[in-house]
């Protein structure tokens, strides 16, 4: 459990950290995609157990398949947002 929590929190700080790191939104999707695929297959190397699929495991991997789909370019928007909205106010103090 401990495992999984750190692992998804690592990966939301990589992030972030990559946001601020790349200038072009075409790496910065490359390298988030990869980091997200990446913590997946660790997730399911580590912590999946396929003989042990019940109709609750199969529902709980659908649910959370589907709301990576949903949050990942959610999270690209706003982490894009935040970063213009810091570069606009940088350039009206100066």
């Amino acid at each position: 459990m401990l495992s999984t929590l750190f692992s998804v929190v690592f990966t939301i700080f990589a992030s972030i950290l990559m946001t601020f790191t790349f200038e072009n939104g075409l790496s910065l999707k490359v390298a988030s995609g990869s980091l997200y695929v990446a913590q997946t297959v660790i997730l399911l190397v580590t912590n999946f157990d396929a003989t042990d699929l019940s109709y609750h495991t199969l529902i709980s991997v659908f649910i959370a398949v589907v709301y990576t789909i949903v949050l990942v370019p959610v999270f690209f928007f706003l982490t894009d947002a935040i970063l213009k909205e810091t570069l606009d106010e940088q350039k009206l103090s100066y």
